[in-house]
């Protein structure tokens, strides 16, 4: 999203930015406050696509994903999840979606805070919280932008959008930039971020 990662704050406190924000976080995803936004970020950081992509990895047809609530377009798009899951099934586990669920449910955390819904110390926790989720999963940010990169494919699919090539084209120049940097000689700015340890449990006698 273009958005400064040196800080809390996803853009600077201006009406316009703000505005911008509250309305993306509302029109994207239905938010609209704090209740709204912690369940989103609980449900991404416990089921997502991790759990979508196991089910249609399970499924022995996509007609097991389908209702009777279902239009001819949500049918067809089904469809092409699920081909898309039994393709990949036997390489990628369900856990390698946890990029796409925990890089949304990161952002979400940010804009949350941005926009006062949660206080700098709970979104700080939340992406601790985070933080040790993905490492379950994967090892490196550019296997998460991987995995960002798989998960963004599977939900174009699923929105039934014909623009899944330029989306992954963007999403694709945007992990370069952040693996590698624009000149690809410094390192880009995830460069300068380790990825997360995992948190050590110990025992005492």
């Amino acid at each position: 999203n273009s958005h400064d990662l040196s800080g809390m704050d996803v853009e600077e406190h201006i009406p316009v930015m703000e505005q911008k924000i509250v309305s993306l976080v509302r029109r994207s995803w239905g938010i609209d406050g704090r209740s709204d936004l912690l369940d989103m970020i609980r449900y991404l950081a416990q089921e997502g696509y991790i759990l979508r992509y196991q089910l249609y990895s399970e499924a022995s047809s996509p007609e097991e994903l389908m209702d009777e609530t279902m239009d001819e377009d949500d049918r067809e798009s089904t469809s092409r999840a699920w081909r898309f899951a039994q393709q990949y099934k036997s390489q990628y586990s369900p856990g390698f979606m946890a990029g796409w669920d925990i890089g949304r449910a990161a952002i979400l955390t940010r804009w949350g805070c941005y926009l006062g819904w949660i206080t700098e110390s709970e979104a700080r926790g939340i992406l601790w919280d985070l933080s040790q989720k993905v490492v379950e999963e994967l090892h490196s940010w550019r296997e998460f932008a991987q995995s960002y990169l798989f998960g963004g494919l599977m939900w174009k699919l699923l929105c039934g959008d014909n623009s899944a090539a330029s989306y992954l084209g963007y999403i694709a120049d945007a992990a370069t930039d952040l693996l590698t940097g624009k000149d690809e000689q410094d390192g880009g700015q995830w460069h300068d971020c380790p990825w997360p340890a995992q948190r050590k449990i110990g025992f005492t006698l």
